[in-house]
């Protein structure tokens, strides 16, 4: 895996005088070439994230040690005038609240009074998830997830192994990772209503029943028996798609 350098760069970026400075990362994300020469960019789900240091002596991402739960940040802006609102500065860089501001920069206080200027904060990341590096994923692995690791990208929910197969990747297979996943395609064979409105594909078939089951034929797909799907006589509006 690698990153280009060369494409990121620290910007100079007023913001009514306040905000001046600003590094985003978001154009050298790390890349790596897969099995059959494809480039494959990881959005916000990098193996190792990137490093990159602001000035000379600045740190802003000492990510090479990360641990589940970290913050990875990968936006920062320094606050350089004080303002009656100390928070505000900082907010103009696309926060969706207050709440995430504090949940990328957990040594703030809630007015933002111990806020220092001319030093980086974050405005943009997440919390750094349980990454499967060991190739194991899912519900027995405590739901390591397989985006970012060496082993492929999808979760297989019969062996819960990351791989990057069509079988791995397949919709009713891929529990989590660069697919729909169990949230949308159910990996369990239970959907519906009853089942936070997972749909049926794959091996399961593609009828859930009003019990909330997936399968073929009249018991699953019948207009009687069936909720959402390939339901008989119903469009696929009617049928819940």
């Amino acid at each position: 895996m690698g990153t280009d350098l060369g494409t990121c760069i620290a910007a100079i970026a007023p913001v009514t005088g306040i905000i001046v400075g600003a590094l985003t990362c978001r154009e050298c994300q790390p890349y790596r070439w897969d099995d059959e020469g494809r480039w494959i960019v990881y959005e916000y789900a990098d193996a190792r994230p990137v490093t990159r240091r602001w000035g000379l002596h600045m740190d802003l991402f000492s990510h090479d040690d990360l641990k589940a739960g970290d913050v990875n940040c990968r936006y920062t802006a320094m606050v350089e005038d004080e303002t009656e609102d100390r928070c505000a500065p900082l907010m103009r860089y696309g926060l969706s609240g207050v709440e995430e501001l504090f949940l990328l920069n957990p040594v703030l206080r809630g007015d933002c009074s111990n806020i220092k200027y001319n030093t980086p904060y974050c405005t943009d990341g997440f919390l750094e998830p349980l990454r499967a590096y060991d190739g194991f994923c899912g519900p027995p692995h405590n739901n390591a997830t397989c985006r970012g690791v060496d082993h492929g990208q999808c979760c297989n929910s019969e062996t819960w192994r990351c791989g990057q197969s069509e079988q791995d990747c397949a919709m009713g297979v891929c529990y989590e990772g660069l697919c729909w996943g169990h949230k949308h395609y159910t990996t369990d064979g239970t959907c519906g209503s009853q089942h936070g409105g997972r749909k049926c594909a794959g091996k399961w078939g593609d009828c859930c029943s009003v019990d909330g089951r997936c399968g073929t034929g009249r018991e699953f797909c019948s207009r009687e028996a069936c909720q959402s799907g390939n339901c008989e006589g119903k469009d696929q509006t009617e049928a819940g798609d």
